[in-house]
């Protein structure tokens, strides 16, 4: 029996003493890639709107407050202030990088805490870096990659606290999701699964000691509003505005998509099946196969009972799961991150048998380019009706666009605003959709375009002129009236108004 413990003791100070070091390379390689593969200047869609918002500190925008990611905004206008306005745009991009690394050391400190093995922590992390959406949305204006980041602190302490039977670290987990919540609506997912363990917690305590272990996580209950404060403030000034609770809470939670969110409508067929093939991507990583291989040679031996954090984490997963499969957006593969994190982590324990562990992660960086770059080479020879039901944006092969997960190449939102500061004369009205209003709306706050040049997703009711201008005046994109006279301008359109 001493031996066996003191072999235990030995094996968890050898990993603590590897751990550190791994974890500190694991977040500085991350950085510099991202910082290094981050785009230069301004982006597309909400990545664009992100820039223009975080550079005036617009901490509600336009899409409400399911949309208004507070706390996010508020933390990139705080860290651009202090560099020049030409940098502010990569800044903004690379911020998202830096969020998504820090994510990988979370990655790395959650399947240390559940698998008991330096190895399998290692290639989890990396196997969360080098996912093709994670990559992707560490490379640009994003609140994603922080929101994992806060997902990993809240599973962290989850995963402490069951294993320890102990409340203070579910204590601090809903402290995370608080916080958490003001980044993203992601935290509301995991609160039935935190409030579950808090009461799996009580009844486990012993009775001597439960008042004491409520008391505590009454404290992390507090601390949860203490960190949600930003966007709870935002939505007692909604009600102040609005009076009505009920339209307060629907803005707060689903904004104008409740209907995405219950999966009663969304995008079209061929969007979805796109996002889905976009987000299969991020599981083609050498992992599985180790997972895999683990999972065969063991499948013989007598399967023990599951653990109390596993259970747990696994419901956390389904969950995300859950919401992602039914929410049918046109962005809907940028929704996976939570999903993957949690698979990875689940699969953390298959890893820890595996030999030579920075091979296989050699092996899952060397994937992570090599099928990006096969799937557009393969997919560029034929018509790919999947991205062409997406329509033409000016300057950009939408398959390179979404199929590459590094952007610091990826310049033609620049491209277009340099046309548009070519193109059209000062104080124009231009009509947009979001795509193209992100990067407009940031290169007009940067100072790249014409003075007075206005932008609108609407015909307005009494135009200054009768003149406006366009981008794609056809298909599902067009603003403007069909009873308008177009005429095409280089790379706008001229719209003249009845």
């Amino acid at each position: 029996m001493s031996t066996a413990m003191s072999t235990r003791s030995e094996t968890s100070h050898c990993n603590r003493n590897k751990a550190f070091p791994a974890l500190v390379l694991l977040v500085l390689g991350f950085a510099v890639l991202y910082v290094l593969t981050a785009q230069r200047g301004v982006s597309w869609g909400d990545s664009g709107l992100f820039q223009r918002r975080i550079m005036d500190c617009d901490l509600t925008g336009s899409g409400g407050l399911a949309l208004a990611h507070p706390l996010y905004v508020a933390t990139a206008h705080l860290v651009t202030r202090f560099v020049p306005v030409s940098m502010q745009a990569w800044l903004i991009n690379a911020l998202s990088g830096l969020w998504g690394a820090l994510a990988v050391g979370g990655m790395f400190a959650c399947a240390l805490r559940l698998a008991h093995s330096v190895r399998a922590a290692i290639i989890a992390a990396v196997s969360l870096g080098c996912a093709h959406m994670f990559w992707w949305l560490s490379s640009m204006s994003e609140v994603y990659t922080l929101s994992v980041l806060l997902l990993a602190c809240e599973v962290y302490c989850l995963t402490t606290a069951i294993q320890k039977c102990s409340p203070l670290p579910l204590a601090v987990a809903f402290l995370a999701n608080g916080v958490h919540f003001s980044v993203h609506n992601f935290a509301l997912l995991s609160i039935p699964v935190e409030v579950t363990a808090a009461v799996w917690l009580l009844a486990k305590t012993q009775a001597g000691r439960r008042s004491v272990a409520a008391c505590t996580l009454g404290c992390g209950l507090v601390a949860w509003f203490a960190g949600a404060s930003p966007i709870l403030s935002l939505a007692v000034g909604r009600l102040s505005a609005t009076g009505s609770i009920a339209e307060t809470m629907t803005d707060i939670l689903v904004g104008g998509y409740g209907s995405a969110v219950s999966g009663e409508s969304g995008a079209p067929l061929r969007v979805t099946l796109f996002n889905l093939a976009l987000a299969a991507m991020s599981f083609t990583l050498p992992c599985w196969i180790a997972a895999a291989r683990n999972v065969f040679f063991s499948g013989c031996r007598p399967r023990s009972k599951p653990r109390a954090e596993v259970l747990f984490l696994s419901a956390v997963l389904l969950v995300h799961f859950a919401f992602w499969i039914r929410y049918r957006v046109s962005d809907q593969a940028t929704f996976v991150l939570p999903t993957l994190f949690m698979a990875i982590l689940l699969a953390s324990p298959l890893f820890r048998n595996v030999r030579r562990p920075l091979i296989w992660a050699c092996a899952t960086l060397a994937s992570a380019i090599a099928v990006p770059c096969v799937a557009t080479a393969v997919m560029s020879s034929s018509a790919d009706m999947l991205l062409r039901s997406r329509g033409e944006l000016p300057f950009r092969d939408d398959l390179r666009y979404f199929a590459l997960p590094w952007k610091h190449d990826e310049n033609s939102a620049m491209r277009f605003v340099a046309a548009a500061a070519k193109e059209l004369p000062p104080g124009a009205l231009l009509l947009v959709d979001s795509t193209v209003e992100g990067p407009l709306a940031a290169a007009a706050r940067l100072g790249m375009l014409p003075n007075g040049i206005r932008l609108s997703s609407t015909v307005p009711d009494r135009p200054l002129s009768k003149t406006c201008w366009e981008v794609r005046p056809y298909g599902a994109y067009r603003i403007s009236p069909p009873e308008a006279k177009v005429a095409r301008r280089g790379t706008f359109y001229e719209v003249i108004l009845p």
